[in-house]
């Protein structure tokens, strides 16, 4: 954060927000776990639209927190700008690729042309 100071950016300009959630066994849930009690910590770095520093301030928050603690992305977040993102995502802990392979299957039944999908979703569901 200092370097970022030093040039008269201010990429964390809003907020850092945290919430604590127990797990949930639902296919897509970004705080996925088997054990029912697990709890998950939620943060969010909120900054001001086309904020001066944020994308490369945000890519080295995710990356370690990724690093250090095996952190995932929410889906409704900016995220899709993180190098390496899908790979990490499908190779996530917790059999992440086999709940995403499922989730493709549902999808597939009941959105068979594709009008609910997006590029960023679709490479993660490996298209």
């Amino acid at each position: 954060m200092y370097e970022h100071a030093g040039r008269r950016e201010f990429p964390l300009n809003i907020a850092l927000e945290m919430r604590f959630t127990k797990s949930s066994q639902m296919t897509m849930s970004n705080s996925y776990d088997d054990d029912p009690e697990a709890i998950y910590c939620m943060i969010e770095v909120i900054s001001a639209a086309e904020t001066k520093g944020f994308e490369e301030f945000s890519v080295k928050m995710a990356k370690y927190w990724m690093d250090e603690f095996q952190a995932r992305p929410h889906w409704a977040k900016m995220w899709e700008h993180i190098p390496g993102i899908v790979p990490y995502l499908r190779q996530e802990t917790g059999g992440a690729r086999a709940r995403l392979d499922e989730f493709e299957r549902i999808r597939m039944k009941y959105d068979p042309e594709r009008m609910f999908m997006n590029g960023t979703f679709a490479s993660l569901l490996g298209h």
